[in-house]
């Protein structure tokens, strides 16, 4: 019984070694697809009323610190284009992600 424990262990300790080596091998400047979402609720608004708008990036920042420290993963400069239904185009930003 105690051979198949230290079998088992071996074989353990062999694949976490194993999974290191392909974390390590990973490029460090690989380029991420990234996709923007946006949710709008109600789907049906008359004059005056208020709508919320949810907006999300996937996949989500690594680093949620302050977005001025070099090397850090977060989404800056981020624009939001609202039409309104006169036909204008209201600009909201520049947003900066921290999670």
């Amino acid at each position: 019984m105690a051979t198949k424990y230290k079998v088992l262990s071996s074989f353990l300790s062999l694949m976490l070694v194993a999974s290191v080596a392909f974390i390590i091998i990973v490029p460090v400047n690989a380029l991420i697809e990234t996709i923007a979402s946006i949710s709008v609720s109600p789907k049906t608004v008359g004059l005056g009323q208020y709508v919320v708008i949810n907006g999300w990036i996937t996949p989500q920042p690594v680093y949620s610190g302050p977005p001025d420290v070099p090397g850090k993963s977060v989404y800056a400069g981020v624009y939001v284009d609202l039409k309104k239904p006169s036909g204008n185009t209201v600009t909201l930003g520049p947003f900066t992600t921290y999670s």
